[in-house]
């Protein structure tokens, strides 16, 4: 009997004991309505898993992620965040045609997870008060927290519950920070307006050195960039022998995260070209400052075709582009003349945005020794697009479309990675600018001024 009471005692702790043993891993299932993707993306700091979607919708697998915290999950195109830890088993349901608005979460780690499918909907909302005078916005702002903040008092998870504080706090602050740029934007203005005494004032006393969080609210990362820019912006002012990249350069060496300084640094990709006047101090800075190689390689392969870029330099090339009126095009054949380019392709909406400058400018030099040639960098399948918005905008100059997009050589030698990008070539096929003025700036009619047309 003593052995058979020992034996179920032995039973009773082994049992125990599996029960206690702590999950390492978080189960994510869920079913996506009008499905259309085949996997859902899983990624946060050091981690990144695919999950297959079935053909009904239904997805499940485990996520061994490093530690807890706010994970983002891609269904391309959209995507959207949770907060996970190890033991949670969360099941999702969404619908792709309503992608935020219908997100809901059933099972252990729900709770949290609807807090935060809620305040992400608010906070698109939130938006719409931008459009308020100052007094009334920051009214607004404050409640805005105290909500979020409230909303919490039902949740359990401590950890969850001082992420959220945290993060509701610092997309206070950052909403102060954007206003003035916001309201601008919501109601159409050209001129800054006068903030009352003291909007500002709970950024105040702001550690802009917080690598920790620096790394997970988004809210606090912007406010530690727009603080760099806005000390990059003031000392342009006092020294401007340095472009803005370069007091970029000098504010992160200033930085005591690595992280804010390699974040920092891959700010400057749409900085930089052939015309920055301290390219080469710009270059050993971010080859210095960064820790990420891939980056470093991407920029030591752009720095070295802008390099080839610079005034008086012989242009890269462009050959057998279809043109819109029939045939193809080189730039060859517009040798003994200006040629101001254009890249640019019909989902740009700055590039479309330049359209009306564009035509008034090849209107007033028309007739003179410039040519103005526009090469569309639309996919192949939009080849049929591009022909109907040349048509239906009445587009003028020379319409090309380039052979193989962003992979054509002339716009890979250009080094050309964001758009719109102006260029101008001389009348022997050298480069006057490479960078040059869009058609809207004033800049671009002194340029031209200085030019034998």
């Amino acid at each position: 009997m003593k052995r058979i009471v020992l034996a179920l005692s032995l039973l009773t702790l082994v049992a125990c004991s599996k029960e206690e043993k702590p999950v390492d891993y978080v189960l994510f299932s869920g079913k996506i309505t009008n499905k259309n993707n085949d996997k859902v993306v899983v990624s946060g700091t050091d981690f990144k898993k695919e999950i297959k979607v079935k053909e009904d919708g239904t997805f499940s697998d485990t996520l061994r992620i490093p530690k807890e915290g706010q994970f983002s999950y891609a269904i391309a195109p959209e995507r959207s965040s949770f907060y996970i830890k190890n033991g949670d088993n969360i099941n999702l349901t969404i619908d792709t045609k309503e992608f935020d608005e219908t997100i809901a979460y059933t099972g252990k780690g729900a709770e949290k997870n609807n807090y935060l499918a809620k305040w992400f909907l608010e906070n698109e909302s939130f938006r719409e008060h931008y459009k308020l005078e100052p007094t009334a916005f920051l009214e607004k702002a404050k409640a805005f927290r105290a909500q979020a903040d409230q909303n919490l008092a039902q949740i359990k998870d401590a950890n969850f519950v001082a992420f959220a504080k945290k993060q509701n706090e610092y997309t206070y602050y950052s909403s102060l920070n954007g206003y003035m740029d916001r309201h601008m934007y919501a109601n159409k203005l050209t001129t800054p307006i006068e903030l009352p005494e003291g909007f500002l004032k709970d950024l105040e006393g702001i550690d802009y050195d917080n690598e920790a969080d620096f790394l997970v609210y988004d809210a606090y990362k912007s406010l530690v960039l727009s603080s760099a820019y806005d000390k990059a912006s003031e000392l342009i002012k006092k020294d401007t022998t340095k472009s803005f990249a370069g007091h970029i350069i000098a504010v992160a060496k200033n930085s005591k995260s690595q992280a804010v300084k390699d974040e920092l640094v891959k700010s400057l990709t749409f900085q930089i070209n052939a015309n920055t006047p301290d390219l080469d101090d710009v270059f050993n800075g971010i080859m210095t400052m960064s820790t990420d190689d891939a980056f470093k390689n991407e920029v030591k392969a752009n720095y070295e075709k802008m390099k080839k870029l610079g005034k008086g330099k012989s242009s890269p090339d462009f050959v057998d582009y279809e043109n819109y009126k029939g045939g193809t095009s080189s730039l060859a054949d517009f040798k003994g003349k200006y040629v101001y380019i254009d890249v640019w392709a019909t989902w740009c909406q700055p590039c479309i945005k330049e359209i009306p400058s564009l035509k008034a400018i090849e209107k007033e030099y028309h007739n003179k020794n410039i040519e103005f040639v526009s090469i569309s960098v639309d996919r192949d399948k939009a080849h049929d697009t591009w022909k109907n918005m040349v048509e239906k905008k009445e587009l003028s100059g020379v319409q090309l479309f380039a052979d193989k997009s962003f992979r054509s050589s002339f716009v890979e030698e250009y080094a050309i990675n964001g758009i719109p990008r102006f260029i101008l070539i001389d009348p022997e096929g050298n480069i006057v600018n490479s960078d040059a003025p869009r058609p809207s700036s004033p800049a671009l009619k002194t340029l031209l001024g200085t030019l034998a047309i």
